[in-house]
């Protein structure tokens, strides 16, 4: 059995730790993230890159939780990663519920069981896709990314970059079984 490990860099350094990052957000303030996946250890990581980079966010284990604070959130979060393969609902079938609540919800679909070619067959847009095993800096820089997209157009006479994954096919997805993501 091969195990994973992921290095989180920590700042140790006092002026390091002061740099103005830009976090953009759609409502003001620090951008809330839901993060959703059923394994706990990426769930953590996940959260380490998170809290390093100055954002809020809200944890959850099962997406069917995850799907039921977002309809009640009052404001929404600005962004919801989630793992594709869980054993309730997957990804993609949370991202399709959370966008026919709120169509502008930004999202990112995080997968180790499947590629990103997944989105050809969606019903919905998804922002970005992440491949697992990841680095924790392209996590970061992926959030960064998505979030900014999303600030560049809600600003009035800023043009919106051309969408990576658009509206496809209507076809009906089902909830795979996740398994271990091993080393490359």
């Amino acid at each position: 059995m091969h195990s994973q490990y992921y290095s989180v860099p920590v700042k140790t350094n006092a002026d390091e730790c002061s740099e103005a990052v830009d976090r953009p957000t759609t409502g003001g303030g620090t951008p809330l993230v839901y993060l959703v996946d059923d394994e706990p250890l990426l769930l953590e990581l996940a959260e380490m890159v998170l809290e390093g980079d100055g954002y809020r966010f809200e944890k959850f284990l099962d997406p069917s939780e995850a799907w039921k604070a977002f309809a009640a959130a009052d404001p929404p979060p600005d962004l919801v990663i989630t793992d594709y393969a869980m054993y309730s609902m997957n990804g993609v079938e949370l991202i399709l519920k959370c966008k026919a609540l709120r169509p502008q919800i930004k999202t990112i679909l995080i997968s180790g069981t499947v590629d990103e070619s997944i989105l050809r067959n969606v019903p919905v847009k998804v922002d970005r896709f992440l491949s697992k095993p990841y680095r924790t800096v392209e996590l970061g820089e992926v959030v960064r990314n998505v979030l900014q997209d999303s600030s560049l157009s809600a600003r009035p006479g800023t043009t919106r970059p051309p969408a990576a994954i658009t509206h496809l096919d209507e076809r009906k997805f089902t909830s795979h079984r996740p398994y271990f993501c091993r080393g490359r």
